[in-house]
């Protein structure tokens, strides 16, 4: 007979069942829970968390925490951070428990040493173990929190006081929050009473504390809050007072007066002590009614009779309530209230004109100045709409009315925000924030310099080629030249027609020998003018040169520099005076002013060699050479002697070839500088006397070594090498003059 399967289960349970077919069931019942509990088991993990971003509240504590996204399979039992010095801390190390669960939960930390850095890992933990979060670390630096002292109380009545603090520093972040903390048990902190502060000015501030018990302690601190966290000052405490026995004063406020925006005056009157004197007494006042002297306080004396305040540090445009007070052991007393409203500054921010690329026109008008005369006054300007970061000031001046201010070096194609402002003695006030866009930067015309072509000592030919236009029609192009770098259109400068293209230059009228720097120029009807490369060129050395006696020299040219081919025998310096000729040795030696002499005292050798200076005829104010020279200087004669190859090789280059005026050898002479130098010999400082006369040329440099020596350069009639020496002022050399 078949059966079906349900048909052969019920026949199964209702027949007796033999040994084999038990323990069939059996077996069969523990593969099918074995296979559920280990399905079961498999499914289930430790849990997955995240660890929160650790942000210090102080010196010695933070707040941290965790985010549990999966429990694994298994309930949280325990949760929260856990740290350490180093990394990877675990369970074993310093941690937290915060409560059971999955999802999101926050730790706070404490017991951390300054300038130390501590590694943080949230944890969670199930019957499969514990998983940790991603690892963060941070440092608390002492002077990245904010540095506070708290003042000393005052003001202290049975149920009322007041307090505040002096920040010394803000750390290494503005100070996002300030107040001050109180309670009945030491080290109160913001978890508990707290007051935060606002006003004009943060850095020192006064708030008051109400609702204290009679007869009770306290214990204040100041703090401050910046990104850091947040630091506290030094613990003060106080009592407040028994409950008042005997009868207060009775005190009226008269008026007030001398309102302007920031400061009033205020009139008072104590026409009755009560049952014990008035030990205080003076003004309260507050922008809401029924001030009291946890507000802002004057004091102002003591005793009967009228006494005035100052009530400053006020808003503009704001409304105050003010009572005179009188402070006596019987209680505080308050006058009857009077209101007044601050005046306010009247400035109005002038539209941007002028706008070009690179600045703008400006300004302001100050209608009203609040009060108070305006001592500056000006533009305030930023690109960021809310002036964070980096804003610039511009200033105008002083006093009311209207004003402009030029915003120069701005960047093109940039939007810029500005607003004008102005201050008094109440402080800064500013004017609508308005914004300008400046021009893109112009697309000057492209121009290229041609290379100089040298056509006398006082001309030479250039041009350029206008590359592109810029976008609008060349007006005119040319070349401008001048002996300093950049040349521009304000110096001298050609005229050579319009439109893009190539195009001559000749400029004329230069001095001879002289460095000039060169450049093209294109100008369009709108952008402006555009340069080219800059070229610089020597102009041609002058064929010679006459000094104040008429002697004429011939000149060459070596390298970029011109010089005279033959030695100075002037016998006046440049102004038309005369250079004293010493003829006796024991005169020359004891000179210490400018002379001069021909060697042997002849004439003959002078006309050839020329004459002998001593260096003080060198260095006088009078000059020894021509207009436009002068007695070169150790850079003149180092540029020579390096152009010549150095000065192992330049002293043959230097002098003069054959034996008519050298000594043999004459070693290396070949003259092909052109310099022809002459061996005119020199006389001695000591004694006076000539010497080496065709043997050896030295020349004077303009460089002085010493108070005694001065710098020289020498050639020998055996050496092809320059000698650089220095000697004593006293002795007579040759001169050589190179162009300025």
């Amino acid at each position: 007979m078949k059966l079906s399967g349900l048909k052969y289960m019920a026949e199964f349970r209702r027949r007796k069942k033999t040994g084999f077919e038990i323990i069939s069931l059996v077996f069969l019942f523990w593969i099918v829970a074995g296979i559920v509990f280990y399905s079961c088991r498999k499914n289930k993990s430790v849990p997955v968390l995240t660890t929160y971003t650790v942000q210090t509240t102080s010196l010695t504590s933070a707040t941290s925490g965790g985010n549990i996204t999966d429990d694994g399979g298994s309930d949280v039992n325990e949760r929260g951070v856990c740290w350490s010095t180093s990394t990877n801390p675990t369970i074993s190390d310093n941690k937290t428990s915060d409560g059971k669960g999955d999802g999101l939960y926050s730790s706070t930390i404490s017991g951390f040493l300054p300038n130390t850095k501590y590694y943080v890992r949230a944890y969670a933990t199930n019957d499969e173990g514990t998983a940790y979060g991603p690892l963060v670390s941070f440092l608390i630096s002492a002077s990245d929190l904010p540095s506070i002292e708290t003042v000393t109380p005052s003001y202290i009545t049975t149920s009322t006081a007041k307090c505040g603090g002096k920040i010394q520093s803000e750390g290494s972040s503005k100070i996002s929050e300030c107040g001050i903390c109180w309670s009945t048990n030491q080290n109160p902190d913001i978890s508990g009473n707290h007051i935060v502060v606002t006003g004009k000015s943060l850095w020192v501030y006064e708030c008051g504390m109400s609702g204290l018990n009679d007869t009770t302690a306290y214990f204040v601190r100041a703090y401050a809050t910046n990104k850091s966290g947040t630091a506290y000052g030094n613990e003060v405490s106080f009592i407040t007072l028994n409950p008042p026995v005997g009868v207060p004063a009775t005190v009226i406020t008269d008026s007030i007066t001398g309102i302007t925006q920031g400061s009033a005056v205020g009139y008072g009157r104590v026409t009755d002590s009560g049952t014990a004197p008035v030990t205080l007494r003076g003004f309260c006042w507050s922008t809401s009614p029924n001030p009291t002297t946890i507000n802002s306080t004057s004091a102002n004396g003591s005793g009967l009779g009228s006494f005035i305040g100052n009530i400053s540090n006020l808003l503009s445009n704001t409304t105050y309530y003010v009572r005179a007070f009188a402070w006596s052991s019987a209680g505080v007393s308050y006058g009857n209230e009077i209101s007044f409203t601050t005046s306010y500054f009247q400035i109005t921010t002038t539209s941007a004109t002028g706008i070009t690329y690179e600045s703008a026109i400006t300004g302001g008008n100050i209608i009203f100045d609040g009060g108070s005369p305006v001592t500056d006054r000006g533009v305030n300007y930023s690109t960021n709409s809310t002036f964070t970061g980096l804003s610039l000031d511009v200033h105008s001046g002083s006093g009311s009315g209207v004003f402009t201010a030029n915003l120069p070096n701005l960047n093109a194609g940039a939007t810029y925000y500005f607003r004008a402002f102005a201050v008094n003695s109440s402080g800064r006030v500013y004017g609508d924030t308005l914004s300008f866009t400046t021009l893109p930067m112009p697309i000057l015309p492209t121009v290229t310099t041609s290379p100089v072509i040298i056509d006398s000592e006082t001309s030479v030919t250039c041009g350029g080629e206008v590359l592109s236009d810029g976008g609008d029609p060349i007006t005119a192009r040319g070349v401008c030249w001048s002996t300093n770098s950049s040349p521009t259109i304000s110096d001298d400068h050609t005229t050579d027609g319009t439109g893009t293209g190539s195009f001559v230059s000749s400029i004329t009228g230069l001095q001879p020998g002289l460095t000039y720097y060169v450049r093209a120029y294109a100008t369009n009807s709108s952008t402006g003018t555009g340069y080219g490369n800059e070229v610089s060129f020597i102009t041609a050395c002058p064929v010679s040169v006459s000094d104040v006696d008429g002697n004429t020299y011939n000149v060459v040219k070596i390298g970029n520099q011109c010089w005279m081919k033959e030695n100075l025998t002037t016998t006046k310096y440049k102004s038309g005076s005369s250079i004293t000729n010493v003829t006796s040795n024991s005169t020359w030696t004891g000179l210490s002013s400018g002379a001069y002499c021909d060697y042997d005292n002849s004439t003959a050798n002078s006309a050839v060699y020329g004459k002998l200076y001593n260096w003080y005829a060198v260095n006088d104010s009078r000059k020894i050479c021509p207009t436009g020279w002068h007695v070169p200087t150790d850079a003149n004669w180092s540029e020579l002697i390096n152009y010549l190859g150095g000065e192992a090789i330049a002293g043959g280059k230097l002098k003069e070839t054959g034996l008519i005026h050298w000594y043999g050898p004459n070693t290396g002479a070949n003259n092909s500088s052109e310099f022809t130098a002459l061996p005119g010999g020199f006389r001695l400082d000591i004694t006076g006397a000539f010497s080496n006369l065709t043997s050896d040329g030295m020349w004077w440099s303009a460089s002085q070594y010493n108070t005694a020596d001065a710098n020289s350069i020498g050639l020998m009639f055996y050496s092809e090498s320059v000698n650089s020496e220095n000697q004593n002022k006293k002795y007579g050399l040759s001169v050589r003059c190179v162009k300025d």
